[in-house]
């Protein structure tokens, strides 16, 4: 009796010490997690980046919501423009929770972040969800896209004649306004004209 007791309390303290250390390598995730259970859709398991990604309180989400009120609780902190119906919101979101296979979100929270997640089913029914903050991501994406263009306005409008050549192919792929200032060509024709055909008339050496 005495070396059950002792092989069971080695077990139970195995257990724990696992459990923790898969709590640890959630919560250090760069990803979100969320697993709902199969059979009354709540809260079975989260790590801390799933609550700080949509502001829930963690301590909320340990006492296991069900599905519909975490969904009611991200409605709150999204976004919405103009009147969106929660009736209508909670009903998209269930239907979507209880479909099987994989679908993909997006949430504009109200905070100006946006966060990105993946929905799937887990091997035992279970609802599984990943999330990202995506916000700084965006950010620099729209401020590259930005100066890309601001770039490319000002060759475009630049007064000098500008060609890019593709020398895999010997044609012109770009060109500005300005090339409509050579003389006897337009845009259209130079812009597929062959490598050496520019070498013969020498634009390449002005360009």
């Amino acid at each position: 009796g005495l070396t059950e007791k002792s092989h069971s309390h080695s077990d139970s303290d195995h257990l724990a010490t696992a459990t923790e250390l898969a709590q640890l390598i959630l919560d250090t995730a760069e990803e979100g997690f969320c697993l709902f259970s199969a059979q009354d859709q709540r809260v079975a398991a989260f790590n801390r980046q799933f609550a700080d990604f949509l502001n829930l309180d963690p301590d909320w989400l340990a006492g296991h919501p069900t599905a519909e009120e975490v969904a009611k609780a991200v409605y709150d902190r999204e976004k919405h423009h103009g009147k969106r119906n929660l009736t209508g919101y909670l009903r998209r979101v269930l239907n979507r929770h209880q479909r099987a296979g994989e679908w993909n979100l997006e949430l504009n929270l109200a905070d100006g972040r946006t966060i990105i997640g993946r929905s799937q089913s887990a091997p035992d029914g279970e609802r599984l969800y990943t999330t990202r903050d995506v916000t700084h991501y965006r950010k620099i994406m729209h401020e590259l896209e930005d100066e890309r263009q601001r770039l490319s306005t000002m060759v475009e409008n630049a007064p000098v004649a500008y060609f890019v050549i593709d020398c895999a192919s010997a044609t012109v792929t770009q060109l500005n306004r300005s090339i409509e200032h050579l003389p006897r060509y337009s845009a259209d024709s130079f812009l597929h004209s062959e490598h050496a055909w520019l070498q013969t008339n020498h634009y390449c050496d002005h360009s």
